[in-house]
């Protein structure tokens, strides 16, 4: 139960993100410039999260060798 309210939080996590970068991309095509300090917090919230999951992703694959989706399958 504990593991599928984890992947439940990084799945919703990972659609923030996804919501935030389309954010993003809409705002470099406005007509006109956003102040940098606007834009700062958000960039900080796109590193944290983003390496986060990088870091969750990376253990899921490699982590363990019996349960892990990156080795192969000698069976």
């Amino acid at each position: 139960m504990k593991e599928i309210l984890f992947n439940l939080m990084m799945l919703i996590l990972f659609l923030v993100a996804l919501f935030v970068f389309g954010f993003l991309y809409l705002i470099d095509k406005l007509p006109f410039d956003i102040n940098r300090k606007t834009l700062d917090p958000i960039y900080a919230f796109i590193e944290k999260w983003s390496s986060k999951i990088n870091g969750w992703s990376w253990h899921k694959r490699w982590g363990d060798k019996d349960k892990g989706t990156g080795y192969k399958n000698e069976k």
